[in-house]
């Protein structure tokens, strides 16, 4: 991707998130996306094949301050939960007051949504696995490890929206933080 074509698709992801803090996104359509980021249907479908795709490119950057802290193999074993990751719980339960659960906004994207979303964090973590530990230290497969860290991540976050107010942030970062650790750690014995 060329730079103006990366400024093109940042544009439209731009407008996009901004779409979405006024209406839910099954309400939104591609042709209103596009109008507001004045460009063409095409320059569109040449950045993405759909609107989920653009959901999807929206959690990247979502993924990396979810993850931020972590950035080598000592930063996983720290006793306190990281401060980033209590900062970006506060933000996220701070904003998802849902006039609707986020799968009915989602409509009939919300399965492969949920799976693709699932998935590219399971790939950053084990990214950054990968890159911050000797794969030779894990007596189970990293992509396996990855897969488990990314399930308490994603399923303690929808729990802390979905409950919203039950849990502290400081509790779910808590939470993720030990039984990641607990993975870790037995993975590597």
């Amino acid at each position: 991707m060329t730079t103006t074509s990366s400024k093109v698709a940042l544009k439209i992801v731009a407008v996009f998130q901004q779409q979405l803090r006024q209406q839910d996104y099954r309400d939104l359509s591609i042709s209103d996306i596009v109008k507001r980021a004045g460009v063409g249907r095409t320059t569109f479908y040449r950045h993405f094949n759909r609107k989920l795709d653009l959901l999807l490119a929206m959690h990247r950057p979502l993924f990396d301050e979810m993850l931020s802290g972590l950035e080598s193999a000592q930063d996983w074993h720290h006793a306190q939960p990281r401060p980033q990751l209590i900062a970006f719980l506060e933000r996220i339960s701070r904003i998802s007051g849902f006039r609707r659960s986020m799968l009915y906004k989602l409509g009939n994207d919300k399965d492969s949504a949920f799976n693709q979303l699932r998935q590219r964090f399971t790939e950053q973590i084990n990214q950054r696995l990968a890159a911050q530990f000797d794969e030779n230290q894990f007596n189970l497969p990293l992509p396996l490890i990855a897969t488990t860290i990314a399930a308490i991540y994603f399923d303690n976050l929808v729990l802390m929206v979905e409950q919203k107010g039950r849990y502290s942030s400081e509790e779910i970062a808590k939470v993720i933080h030990r039984l990641s650790q607990a993975c870790l750690k037995e993975a590597m014995s």
